[in-house]
């Protein structure tokens, strides 16, 4: 079972940029108050007499990151989906968050953290964006959610989709000082008639997004039609817009970057 990724007792952040060392954290008392610890966001140093029961604590610890830190309506979706009439839902909602590497090198594990995850956000977090899913004492309605048939609680959770990406291919693709290089243009793959498309690919748009995907779809398209000598007429490609405006913070930027300074939004 996955373990919460709140405390049940005290507020969320109590312990942020506080280090805690816990004895005999490898199993029982320990345990529990290395896990609770983690949950009000202390870095915990656990010690005990074996290694194995404090590494498999380390492991649920690391399975304790945040809910999440992403919401987006998607109701645009419905009118393109096949639905019962009467299971039609009201509204979609795209939640996503961080998934620790220690989490993600077990799939079970990641999936089974992933839907902890889910519910305890809707049974903790969710008021604040949706008030009306809670009854009078606060809790969530769990018959909202679209496609449970007749199951009621927290089961009504399994007609829903989530997923843990811990395939290196499915994983948000960082754009680190340096990086850049080592991104390939859709034609270099290295094999025959393999091209390539994604956020991971180098672009005009150096970062993870849904803009530098589609430039990258566009050029492995491109890519294909040249390697087959095809006629067709070229996908459009665009050179990303630089306003000349923000020269002059860029430039203070770099300056700071290269005296080991933080960006001014960084500052207080």
């Amino acid at each position: 079972m996955a373990e919460s990724a709140h405390s049940r007792i005290f507020r969320d952040g109590l312990l942020d940029q506080q280090v805690c060392l816990v004895s005999g954290a490898g199993s029982g008392l320990g345990r529990e108050t290395a896990l609770e610890l983690a949950r009000l966001g202390a870095a915990v140093v656990g010690c005990g007499r074996r290694e194995e029961p404090l590494v498999e604590t380390a492991g649920l610890a690391a399975g304790l990151a945040g809910s999440f830190e992403t919401y987006a309506s998607m109701e645009q979706v419905l009118a393109h989906e096949e639905w019962p009439e009467d299971e039609r839902p009201g509204t979609a909602a795209y939640l996503c968050g961080t998934l620790p590497d220690e989490a993600a090198r077990e799939p079970a594990r990641a999936s089974a953290a992933v839907r902890q995850h889910i519910v305890e956000f809707l049974q903790y977090r969710a008021i604040d964006l949706w008030p009306h899913a809670f009854d009078s004492e606060g809790r969530f309605q769990w018959n909202l959610l679209a496609g449970g048939g007749n199951a009621e609680g927290p089961p009504r959770l399994e007609s829903q989709y989530w997923t843990a990406n811990v395939d290196p291919s499915d994983r948000y693709v960082q754009s680190l000082p340096g990086s850049l290089g080592h991104r390939l243009q859709a034609n270099e793959a290295g094999y025959d008639n393999l091209f390539l498309a994604g956020d991971y690919v180098r672009t005009n748009i150096d970062l993870a997004t849904m803009e530098g995907a589609n430039e990258s779809g566009r050029a492995a398209v491109n890519a294909l039609l040249d390697a087959a000598g095809a006629k067709a007429a070229p996908a459009s490609m665009y050179t990303l817009y630089q306003p000349p405006e923000a020269e002059p913070f860029k430039e203070i930027d770099r300056q700071r970057y290269r005296a080991g300074q933080p960006n001014l939004f960084d500052t207080p």
